[in-house]
């Protein structure tokens, strides 16, 4: 699998316009395809320099194809309900 193919989840949080955290909770729900690297794909991260510190929990790899998947979700807050209870 080539290197370039893969993002990290801060590349796709540029890419995305959104927060790191964000793109976790993405992959967390499902909606955004994603794998934890594996120790030859970290191997290569480093080398490549993409990489220098790694987490404890270890590094979400997302194919850069499967940004598509997000492509068209709602961005922002959903709106509040109207929660107006008085009476006219």
């Amino acid at each position: 699998m080539s290197n370039s193919n893969l993002l990290l989840t801060g590349e796709v949080a540029q890419r995305l316009g959104v927060t790191s955290r964000r793109v976790r909770s993405l992959i967390e729900s499902n909606r955004l395809p994603a794998h934890r690297a594996s120790p030859a794909e970290l191997a290569m991260l480093i080398t490549a320099g993409r990489v220098t510190v790694i987490p404890t929990r270890g590094l979400w790899l997302i194919q850069e194809g499967d940004l598509a998947s997000v492509a068209d979700r709602r961005v922002g807050r959903p709106p509040k309900a109207d929660t107006d209870t008085t009476q006219k």
